[in-house]
C-alpha cells in the first residue's frame, strides 16, 4: 500500500463548539468467513464454555442518554427491520498490546516495521480473534434468527440484520420509539445481555439505537470581497454571525494576483437544488492561516499531487458546484470528482435536489459539498473520491451509512475500491458526542481507525 505523503491537508470550516466527533473503529467486511477461518487459530480460543442462553452477562454502556421515560413513545413494531446491527469484538489484552506495538512501529523510522503497512485481512490473520471463536459467534447469531451479512477482514466485528423482535429476544432488551427535539428515533431502553460464554470476545452491540453522526457545519453570512483590505467584509444587511473587515488578512501579493478572478461584491455561491451557502473564509485565507507550503496551489510537491482523499458522506453532489467553487477563487481545476456507492441498491442520489425521494437532507448535500470543495481547494492536485451510502429509511433509519461507507473505503484501500483509486487520506466530518454513541459504537469506530492507521491511511474527523 502506498504511504501517504506528509503535507498539510485541510481543515473544517464553519464548525462551532461541538462534542468531539464520531470516533472509534472497527470493521471491514467480507461476505463469508473465508478470510477469518482459512488458517489455524492465530490466538488461543477464548469461547470455551457451552453457549447457554439462560446464563447471561450485561454489556455496559449500551443505553443512549436519550432513552428516558420523558422521550419514550412506546415499543417499536416487532417486525421493524434492523439492518445495521454489528457485534463488536475484542482482542485479548496480549493481542491488543502486540497490535498496538506493531502500529507504533509502522510510524517509527527506527523500527523494522516502519511503513510495513498491513491490509485488513493481514491484521485479522495476525492479530484478530480466533477463527473458531468467530465461527461460534456467527453460529449463535444465526440460531437467534439473524442473517449474518459480513465478517470484518480484521476479525473485529460481525455485521448482521434482523427484526426488532429478534433483537429484543436475543439481547434481552426492549426497543422503543423516542421523540427527541421533535425528531423520531429508536433505542434500546435497557442494557443488552448476551450468553456469558460469548463475553470473552464480544464487547457490545452497535445499532440497537439510531442516534447516528450528523452534519456539523454552520452556515455563514453574505459577505463581499474588499480588494483594498485583501479580505472579506460582512454585508450590513446580512443576518447571521459573519465576520468583520480584516478578520483574516490575505497575503497582499496573492490577493492582487487573484483579484481579477475573485468576486468583488455580495459574494455567495449556491449548491444546486438547495439554499445558498455563504463563505466567510476563502482558500487563500486558509493558505495563510495554516501556512500552506510555498508553491501552493500549483506546484505538485505542495498541492497533494498523487494522493487520493476519500470523503465519507450520504448524498451525491453536483460536479458543477465544485467547478464553480474553484473558478470563483481562481484555483486550478484539478481532477474531476469521483463518486463511489458501496451498495448499488442504495444509491443516495442528490438529497438536496430531490429531498422527498431520499432519507438524507439538504444539510447532507451542504456537508458533502463543503468537504469535497475544501479538500480540492487545499489539495487541488489530489483525486477526491466521495463515498456515499444511503440511509435505509426516510423517517427513522436503522443503519449508520457513515460507518458503512468508512468501512468500505478502508477495506478497499489497497485494491480497486473507490472506482480504481486507493485510499490515502480519509475524511469524515459528520459528528456526534461519544456519550451519545455508546461504548460499542465508540469502540467500533476506534477499531476502524486503528485498522486504517495500520494500513498507512491518514484519517481526519471533525472536532471542535
Amino acid at each position: 500500500m502506498k504511504s501517504s505523503r506528509s503535507f498539510p491537508l485541510y481543515g473544517r470550516l464553519g464548525l462551532v463548539g461541538i462534542c468531539l466527533c464520531v470516533l472509534t473503529s472497527a470493521v471491514l467486511f467480507t461476505s463469508v468467513f473465508a478470510q477469518t477461518s482459512a488458517s489455524a487459530d492465530r490466538s488461543p480460543q477464548r469461547i470455551v464454555a457451552p453457549i447457554d442462553n439462560t446464563q447471561l452477562v450485561t454489556l455496559k454502556g449500551g443505553v443512549s442518554p436519550f432513552a428516558t421515560s420523558k422521550n419514550d413513545r412506546g415499543p417499536v413494531s416487532a417486525s421493524l427491520p434492523m439492518t445495521g446491527m454489528v457485534l463488536v469484538l475484542s482482542r485479548s489484552p496480549e493481542e491488543q498490546a502486540a497490535f498496538d506495538a506493531y502500529v507504533a512501529g509502522e510510524y517509527d523510522p527506527g523500527s523494522p516495521n516502519f511503513h510495513q503497512w498491513l491490509t485488513p485481512a493481514q491484521i485479522g490473520q495476525r492479530f484478530g480473534p480466533a477463527p473458531s471463536d468467530i465461527a461460534a459467534i456467527s453460529t449463535w447469531l444465526a440460531s437467534q434468527g439473524f442473517a449474518v451479512k459480513t465478517i470484518a477482514p480484521d476479525g473485529m466485528s460481525i455485521a448482521f440484520s434482523g427484526t426488532a423482535g429478534q433483537a429484543e429476544s436475543a439481547f434481552h432488551t426492549s426497543i422503543h420509539n423516542l421523540s427527541v427535539n421533535g425528531k423520531m428515533h429508536i433505542a434500546n431502553m435497557t442494557e443488552p445481555q448476551i450468553p456469558a460464554a460469548l463475553a470473552p470476545v464480544v464487547l457490545g452491540v452497535k445499532g440497537l439505537h439510531n442516534f447516528f453522526p450528523h452534519p456539523m457545519h454552520r452556515m455563514g453570512s453574505k459577505v463581499h470581497f474588499d480588494p483594498d483590505a485583501h479580505g472579506w467584509t460582512r454585508l450590513a444587511t446580512a443576518s447571521g454571525p459573519g465576520i468583520g473587515p480584516g478578520a483574516f488578512s490575505r497575503q497582499a501579493a496573492a490577493a492582487s494576483a487573484k483579484s481579477a478572478s475573485l468576486p468583488k461584491s455580495n459574494f455567495y455561491y449556491p449548491i444546486s437544488g438547495t439554499s445558498m451557502i455563504e463563505e466567510d473564509v476563502a482558500p487563500y485565507d486558509f493558505a495563510k492561516i495554516y501556512n500552506l507550503p510555498s508553491g501552493w496551489p500549483s506546484t505538485s510537491s505542495a498541492n497533494g499531487d498523487g494522493q487520493t482523499i476519500v470523503i465519507i458522506g450520504t448524498s451525491d453532489i453536483e460536479q458543477s458546484d465544485v467547478t464553480a467553487f474553484k473558478k470563483a477563487f481562481g484555483l486550478p481545476a484539478g481532477l474531476s470528482l469521483v463518486t463511489a456507492h458501496p451498495s448499488a441498491s442504495q444509491d443516495p442520489g442528490n438529497c438536496g435536489g430531490n429531498p422527498s425521494t431520499y432519507a438524507c437532507t439538504e444539510g447532507d448535500v451542504d456537508e458533502n459539498s463543503l468537504d469535497v470543495e475544501w479538500s480540492g481547494a487545499v489539495a487541488p492536485g489530489a483525486q477526491i473520491v466521495l463515498v456515499t451510502t444511503a440511509y435505509n429509511s426516510q423517517t427513522n433509519p436503522t443503519n449508520d451509512p457513515l460507518y458503512e461507507g468508512a468501512i468500505w473505503a478502508v477495506d478497499n484501500a489497497s485494491v480497486s475500491g473507490a472506482a480504481d483509486y486507493g485510499t490515502h487520506i480519509l475524511s469524515l466530518s459528520y459528528g456526534s458526542c461519544e456519550l451519545m454513541n455508546g461504548t460499542a459504537s465508540n469502540v467500533a469506530y476506534n477499531n476502524l481507525w486503528q485498522t486504517a492507521a495500520a494500513g498507512g491511511i491518514a484519517v481526519f474527523v471533525a472536532a471542535g
